[in-house]
């Protein structure tokens, strides 16, 4: 069977401590129809000479600055020419080389499937076999959108043509454009055409603009959680906000249980 060709991103600025996990982790993949684009914000520390030692899977590398990280996500799709586009941070690992031939069979295998998700494990940021939080997404409902349910934007994979009818990242969102993208594609398409894979598929350390750890960027993320919302005619309460809080801490506790 001839395999759809993955659009892989990765957008990266001054990484270099982090990234070789994940260029490597990609290495490991066992499916090969991979075009692999690295994205750049002219980084200022090793991050380039790094990516250009390990260029096996790299399809392209451009290095150039950016107006951030929504921005160069954009520049990324814009390049892509796959079947199906998704992400990865330069700090995400794959958990095993078959975290991608789990997700991409599932658009091998069901015709009607537009968008396919996993689950993953938060990991501390230095020692990445430290578990802190367990992300266990579920299946998908419209419903549970009503209650600041998400899939993880790491392991969110889409058929290329709802990028082209639907667009990249809203770049007037500073920390939530990637809910705002989910949300868009979600309602979009029917719960027949997201498909849930129950299982652990990419490790991702803690931190970033918008981790739910960072207490002082709570406020934040309520507000451009809720315009993401409502832009999205997503009718979600303040205690739903407080839920997901409640769910995310649940998370923590399963992490350091395991």
């Amino acid at each position: 069977m001839h395999q759809l060709k993955l659009s892989l991103i990765t957008v990266c600025f001054n990484s270099e401590e982090t990234i070789l996990d994940t260029l490597k982790s990609v290495e490991a993949q066992d499916y090969n129809n991979i075009e692999y684009i690295v994205v750049d914000g002219a980084s200022r520390d090793r991050t380039v000479q790094i990516v250009r030692e390990n260029p096996t899977r790299i399809s392209q590398l451009i290095s150039e600055p950016d107006n951030g990280l929504y921005h160069a996500m954009n520049k990324g799709i814009n390049l892509a020419t796959g079947d199906v586009i998704a992400f990865i941070n330069a700090d995400d690992m794959y958990i095993d080389k078959g975290s991608i031939s789990a997700i991409m069979t599932v658009f091998q295998t069901y015709k009607d499937a537009q968008i396919a998700y996993g689950d993953l494990w938060y990991v501390d940021a230095k020692n990445t076999s430290i578990k802190v939080r367990n992300w266990v997404s579920g299946a998908y409902s419209p419903f549970k959108l009503h209650f600041g349910w998400m899939p993880p934007h790491p392991l969110f994979f889409a058929k290329r043509r709802l990028f082209d009818e639907l667009g990249g990242f809203d770049q007037s969102f500073k920390i939530s454009a990637d809910y705002d993208l989910m949300l868009r594609f979600l309602k979009a398409v029917t719960p027949d055409n997201v498909v849930y894979i129950k299982k652990k598929l990419l490790n991702m350390r803690v931190g970033g603009s918008s981790s739910p750890f960072e207490m002082k960027n709570q406020l934040k993320i309520f507000l451009e959680f809720s315009r993401a919302a409502s832009t999205n005619k997503i009718r979600m309460p303040i205690l739903a906000f407080v839920a997901r809080s409640v769910i995310v801490g649940w998370q923590r506790i399963a992490g350091a249980l395991n």
